[in-house]
């Protein structure tokens, strides 16, 4: 009976993990049809209101955005921590999609005000400095007014032809991700810093046709995000549901 009752959550699980892959496969492959490729100006596959026009525009990071590297340790120590204030995030807080922030340590108002240059907008982008260079999340309104560490990098869009969710969505794109990997600098620990950025060469169609896209592959995004959450629900519950039904080693020994 409990075999039985554990198989079939087993199965269950596998079928979400599956449904999981099939999502993240499906993005991938739309990536790859809605930007171009290496050597090409126009995708392969365009939303029907803009077939036809015309080829998108190189244009390198520093062109359309300001970029900042977060303030160095001398600035901020972890003895400056307190259990109530602003959030700070650094690398371990860039999820898949977007800041997973929960345990973030927190600073005061007077060293929010003193660290002002390093504040979080809405929209902005931020890049793991050193290690996994090609890491990035974009800021959402839940995140806005918290602060960014010496371990990262800031991109903020300051051009109005520019759309930073489209951006964010450009730089998961795997082409993005290796020109970036393969600027950074370093042999054993890869680091990047703002000239390097700045110097990212990317693709950019008009600005309605970047927010197109950016609907549309958020939109999965959601999906994925929900359907992961899903995914880890079933394997809690089966974990506590294996405590219910097996007893503890210290009542065994008991």
């Amino acid at each position: 009976k409990i075999a039985d009752c554990l198989s079939s959550l087993d199965a269950l699980i596998a079928a979400q993990a599956d449904k999981l892959d099939a999502f993240k496969t499906h993005k991938k492959g739309l990536m790859q049809q809605l930007f171009p490729r290496e050597g090409e100006t126009v995708p392969r596959l365009r939303f029907a209101e803009f077939r036809g026009a015309g080829e998108w525009e190189v244009k390198q990071l520093g062109e359309i955005s300001n970029i900042r590297t977060g303030p160095f340790g001398s600035v901020l120590h972890e003895s400056d921590y307190v259990e109530f204030g602003t959030p700070i995030i650094t690398v371990e807080h860039l999820g898949e999609f977007w800041i997973e922030g929960d345990n973030a340590p927190k600073i005061t108002d007077s060293d929010k005000e003193r660290l002002s240059p390093y504040v979080l907008s809405e929209g902005d982008i931020v890049f793991s400095r050193v290690g996994s260079v090609d890491r990035s999340a974009i800021i959402r309104d839940a995140e806005k007014g918290w602060l960014f560490s010496g371990r990262l990098l800031r991109l903020r869009v300051i051009t109005k032809e520019n759309f930073s969710a489209f951006l964010n969505q450009m730089l998961k794109h795997e082409p993005s991700k290796a020109q970036i990997r393969d600027n950074a600098v370093g042999q054993t620990m890869p680091s990047l810093n703002t000239e390097i950025l700045k110097r990212i060469s990317l693709s950019f169609p008009s600005l309605p046709e970047q927010q197109k896209i950016a609907a549309c592959l958020s939109s999965l995004d959601a999906l994925i995000a929900a359907q992961a959450d899903k995914l880890d629900a079933l394997k809690t519950h089966k974990k506590g549901l294996m405590q219910q039904l097996f007893p503890s080693p210290e009542a065994v020994g008991a």
